[in-house]
């Protein structure tokens, strides 16, 4: 599970595209996947989206990629696995 949440900076424009993630780890990466469901793209926003993919061991990097104009600034960006405890 992946969760996005946006900066509630006042100067960070919202996005109305479609966002795509890729996630980097010491195995692999899962490939460029769409988000889809609710979009967080907002200032202030938080939403979560389910990512699937093999075991990516230690992760090494998220890469988002925004298909819109503007600008969103994040304030976090989760990456929960289900074999995880936490």
């Amino acid at each position: 599970m992946v969760l996005v949440q946006t900066s509630l900076t006042s100067d960070s424009a919202a996005s109305e595209g479609q966002v795509s993630i890729n996630i980097h780890g010491e195995f692999g990466d899962t490939g460029e996947r769409r988000l889809s469901g609710k979009s967080p793209w907002k200032p202030g926003e938080e939403a979560s989206f389910i990512v699937e993919s093999i075991n990516l061991g230690a992760l090494t990097k998220i890469k988002l990629q925004f298909e819109s104009q503007g600008t969103v600034l994040l304030s976090l960006i989760c990456v929960h696995s289900k074999e995880s405890s936490l």
